[in-house]
């Protein structure tokens, strides 16, 4: 359950990783080309932050997200068992978290901060 829990993430980071090459390829190669060059650069900076937010996103260890499912695989027992009574109200808890600015306070840092990271990767 762990693996097949961390495969979404994984894709997510895969997909950023690759987005970022692309960028770095139409940056430093289709300089000639400005017309194609710049929207596929704003597009890969854009597939670059998607796919941080929804790695990021769900590795959040509440149990409808992969992050729940990889918390009670890794856990013991009677911790797995309380954290996966969690799940019919994990949906209204990250509601109430991403409402009262939780999420953007305490995840919008490592979010745009590992996105910008791989943007300027790319870009130098």
């Amino acid at each position: 359950m762990i693996w097949v829990a961390l495969a979404g993430p994984a894709t997510n980071l895969l997909l950023a990783l690759l987005s970022a090459l692309v960028l770095a390829i139409t940056v430093h190669l289709l300089t000639s080309f400005m017309w194609v060059a710049r929207p596929l650069a704003l597009m890969c900076q854009a597939s670059i932050i998607i796919n941080m937010v929804l790695c990021i996103f769900n590795l959040i260890p509440l149990p409808p997200l992969d992050g729940g499912r990889v918390a009670v695989g890794l856990l013991p027992g009677p911790m797995a068992y309380q954290l996966s009574r969690i799940e019919p109200f994990g949906f209204m808890i990250i509601i109430l978290l991403l409402v009262s600015g939780v999420f953007q306070s305490v995840i919008g840092p490592l979010i745009m901060g590992s996105a910008n990271i791989l943007i300027n990767i790319a870009l130098q």
